[in-house]
Parts: C-alpha cells; sequence; structure tokens
C-alpha cells in the first residue's frame, strides 16, 4: 500500500495549508515547493500529471508572498497550490480531452471556474490525467498514457477525473478540480481514497466541449472538487460557487433523517461495500440521526442517464475522434449510440439466453433517443422522474440520503470496458440532478474480499477478479440530498469522514 508522511502535521488539505500560510508558519514558496515535491514523488508510479506549471507556480508563489507581507486585504486562497483537470482551461496550457489533434492548442483564457480560483489566490501547479473524451471510469488516453492507483499499480484510479484523484489522496495536492457527469469526481476519489464532490445541477455548469457536455441539456456535466478532506472541498466550492452556498455548520445533525441503501438491484456491492454502509448507518445514528430504509428507482435513473448521455453520441463525437488513436471504449460507446431500438432487444434477449445476465441488463438500459423529437421526450421524462423522487422523499421526511459509493474497490486496468458504471450509485445523482459527496470509511479486510459467486456471466467474473486480492484497498461510502442542500451533503461527510483508518 502506498504511504507518505505529510510534512504538515495533521490535515495537508487545503483549509489546513491557508491556516499555516496565515499564521506565518510557512511562506507559499515553501508551500508549493512541498506541493511540487510531492507531485514528483507520486507522480513517477502513478502517471497522474498530464502538464506541469512549476515555474509559474512558484512565481506566482513569490507574489503571494509578497502580498501577504504588505499586510491589507487579501484574498481568501491566497498562496493554496491546487490541481486541476487537464480538460479545463488555464491559460497557455493545452487542453486536450485525451485527443491527439489537439495537443497543439494553447488556451487563450481560464475556465471561469479556474479563474474564480486564481483570483481567490490559488496557484495551479499542475493538470492532472484524464480518460479519453472524458467518457469512462477509468483514466487512460493516447496522448498522455495510463493513470495508476497510488496504492496498487495493477489498478485503475477511476475515471474521468482520476488524475485529481491520485494528486488529493497522497498529499500531492490540497484541493483539486475535476468535472462529474456520471461520477467521474466521486468514483476516482472512492477508489483513490479522498473526498470527491458533485455540486447541485445548474451550479456549477461544466463548459467543456469535448465530451458529453457537448450539446447535453438533460444531464450536464458539473464542475466538481477533490480534496483530502470535506472541510477543503467546502472551501473550494465557496469560491466556485460564491455566496449562494449554505455553510455545513448551519446544519443540525440531531434533526436529521438519512435515507439508506445498500445495493441498487441492478449491480451488487461488494461485502465491503455493504459493510461500510452499514457501519457508516450506525455512526450517523450515534450523532443523533435517524435512519429508515429507501431504495431508489435504480433502472429508470441509469436508463435516463445512459439515453442522455448517448443522444447523437456518433455524430457528436464523429469530428472529435478524427486524426487520433480511439481508445476501445470510446468506440464502444459509440457502437452502442448506433444501435436501433429493435436491437438492443435482440441484443437482451440473445445475452439472458446465453447466461449473460449483466449484458442483457445493459443492453436494456441503453437505448438512445433518435431525432430532436425523441431526445425532448427524454428532457420531460427526466424532469417527471426527478419531480417523482423529490416527493417520494419529502414525503418521508428524508434530509438525504445514504449508499455506496461505488459497488467495487479500485478495478484492474481495462475492467470498465465490461463493467461500465457498475450500477446507478453514482450516476443517479446526476439524473437527479442533486449534490453528491464520497469520503473513505474503510478498507477491505482480507476475509471479505469477494462473495460473487463464479459462474458464466462475464461481467461478474471481470468484478469478481477485481475484488480479487483487494484487501487494504479503500471503501468510500456516499451521501446524496435534493437540489439546493450541498451544504447538508458537506456536513454528513465531515460526520462520516472521521472514521477512516487513513
Amino acid at each position: 500500500m502506498w504511504c507518505m508522511s505529510s510534512p504538515y502535521p495533521g490535515n495537508v488539505g487545503a483549509s489546513a495549508k491557508l491556516r499555516q500560510l496565515a499564521e506565518r508558519q510557512v511562506t507559499a514558496v515553501q508551500v508549493v515547493d512541498e506541493a511540487i515535491g510531492r507531485i514528483d514523488e507520486v507522480n513517477s508510479t502513478t502517471n497522474a500529471v498530464a502538464v506541469r506549471r512549476f515555474d509559474e507556480a512558484r512565481a506566482e508563489a513569490r507574489t503571494a508572498d509578497q502580498r501577504r507581507q504588505a499586510g491589507g486585504p487579501l484574498p481568501p486562497l491566497l498562496g493554496v497550490p491546487i490541481t486541476i483537470k487537464e480538460c479545463l482551461d488555464l491559460t497557455g496550457t493545452a487542453s486536450t480531452f485525451g485527443l491527439q489533434h489537439r495537443v497543439s492548442h494553447r488556451a487563450t483564457a481560464d475556465d471561469p471556474y479556474v479563474a474564480r480560483l486564481r483570483a481567490a489566490g490559488a496557484i495551479v501547479v499542475a493538470k492532472s490525467n484524464v480518460a479519453q473524451l472524458l467518457a469512462f471510469a477509468e483514466s487512460d488516453n493516447p496522448v498522455y498514457g495510463r493513470v495508476n492507483n497510488p496504492r496498487d499499480p495493477n489498478r485503475s484510479a477511476g475515471g474521468s477525473s482520476g488524475g485529481e484523484g491520485v494528486l488529493t489522496s497522497t498529499g500531492a495536492s490540497s484541493l483539486g478540480v475535476g468535472t462529474d457527469i456520471g461520477g467521474s469526481c466521486r468514483i476516482p476519489a472512492a477508489w483513490c481514497g479522498s473526498v470527491g464532490f458533485k455540486p447541485t445541477a445548474g451550479l456549477t455548469v461544466d463548459q467543456g466541449r469535448y465530451s458529453f457536455a457537448r450539446g447535453n441539456v438533460a444531464v450536464e456535466s458539473q464542475v466538481g472538487l477533490l480534496a483530502p478532506r470535506a472541510a477543503d472541498v467546502e472551501l473550494g466550492l465557496s469560491v466556485i460557487a460564491g455566496a449562494s452556498i449554505l455553510s455545513s455548520a448551519t446544519v443540525d445533525l440531531s434533526s436529521m433523517t438519512v435515507g439508506v441503501f445498500e445495493s441498487d438491484g441492478l449491480f451488487e456491492p461488494c461485502p465491503a461495500t455493504r459493510r461500510a454502509v452499514r457501519e457508516a448507518e450506525v455512526l450517523l445514528r450515534s450523532a443523533g440521526v435517524r435512519t429508515v430504509p429507501w431504495q431508489p428507482p435504480a433502472a429508470d435513473l441509469l436508463r435516463s442517464l445512459y439515453r442522455a448521455l448517448g443522444s447523437g453520441l456518433s455524430e457528436a463525437w464523429k469530428p472529435l475522434l478524427r486524426e487520433t488513436k480511439v481508445d476501445r471504449r470510446i468506440g464502444q460507446l459509440v457502437a452502442l449510440s448506433r444501435l436501433p431500438l429493435w436491437m438492443n432487444r435482440s441484443a437482451a434477449w440473445t445475452f439472458d439466453r446465453a447466461g449473460q445476465r449483466s449484458l442483457a441488463v445493459a443492453a436494456r438500459l441503453f437505448q438512445t433517443p433518435k431525432g430532436l423529437g425523441e431526445y425532448f421526450e427524454l428532457v420531460e421524462s427526466i424532469q417527471d422522474l426527478r419531480a417523482a423522487v423529490s416527493n417520494d422523499v419529502e414525503q418521508q421526511g428524508i434530509d438525504a440520503i445514504l449508499s455506496p459509493a461505488t459497488a467495487l474497490p479500485a478495478i484492474l486496468h481495462g475492467a470498465s470496458y465490461d463493467l461500465g458504471l457498475m450500477g446507478s450509485y453514482c450516476a443517479m445523482y446526476n439524473t437527479l440532478g442533486w449534490p453528491a459527496g464520497v469520503v473513505p470509511f474503510t478498507t477491505v479486510r482480507t476475509e471479505e474480499c469477494t462473495d460473487r459467486v463464479p459462474g458464466r456471466d462475464r461481467v461478474q467474473k471481470v468484478a469478481r477478479a477485481s475484488e480479487m486480492e483487494s484487501t487494504g484497498l479503500p471503501i468510500a461510502v456516499q451521501i446524496g440530498a435534493p437540489a439546493g442542500n450541498d451544504h447538508v451533503v458537506l456536513a454528513l461527510l465531515s460526520a462520516l469522514e472521521q472514521h477512516f483508518p487513513g
């Protein structure tokens, strides 16, 4: 297991570093130099970094120290080193999305959320590695190569913000900025061992043009955050989302009711994940939280997301995939998006007959609308689905949901080709437009690696292979809440994070 000692006592996140800077325990130059050293150390085995910005960061750190020395009003993140996902524009750097024909691209302006962080005094030290087109649950592309999990190089760091997952879980980044349309911040955080957060839909809309965000209004990608602790996420969110976010300190846990589920009924979680949810429920009860069972309409939520992401995908991506090597997982998505409805049904019937139940379920879920008429019907159906789920939790008096973050610990490299999103656990909150966050909670124990029964089902075989020998890997739990309750999610994440042994 990866292990590093920290030069900072206790929390190594943005909140702690900002406090040390304010108290003159360290200088911005020292903090940035330490971050650069840690990044180089971590990157040697993980390949988490896509773009280095070390000289510019050191120069900005010197300026930050001069501003602090001069006194007077200071921006809220002055001198804090951060990292950002490669797809987010940063003046003078490439945003390739893993496409080879964009290697020569150089941004002429900062992404709006990056600009807000820099205006607040944050110093971007590096840009992190991603999945090609940000389109699958691993981080791998023909421009920068594959990201390895910091705890096991044979396993994935998750995607599509995999580089950020690595950097924020190993002390190499005090705050990471990513994007999330199906779990792209939360999956890497869960598999690497950091906090990952997706805000309420519409709060931090992703401006990206080279992924699923391309023309998609049914389910919008959001700019999200990864960090060592929930307080660091809240600090970053206060900058990128502005004053519209309530403080987590205003939340009274003893007045809350949390719905709980261990399995979405589509993809069964591993034993460690189920245990983590049960133990997290007990911890919340000890804090005065009332818990009740709740079950999401997982198939409807996942089907809606798949339909939204697959709408017109082959046409939208056609110009993007010219003159570049195409990852096989991208090719798989394009091929699925082209299938007519009758062929999906035929494939599902064939898979069922062949004993491939998991593939049959996926075929039934991945049915993409053809033409604008069907797309508009999809938008309306998602709105209806959101209203129905919101009404359900409101009638039950539920303030938030506790669930698995992902069904599996960090998977073996390449397994996402067969596993897809592994159920609806992260994706359901993208469909609903709710804020959601994951927090590391425990690790896999030797005796609970897998209870998946061997059989003919290919998806279950691949899942079982990733569960085997997973002892010690981090396991996260997830909190979601109705739209606008980002502060509730952050308060519950803060209550749970003390349990993590690492």
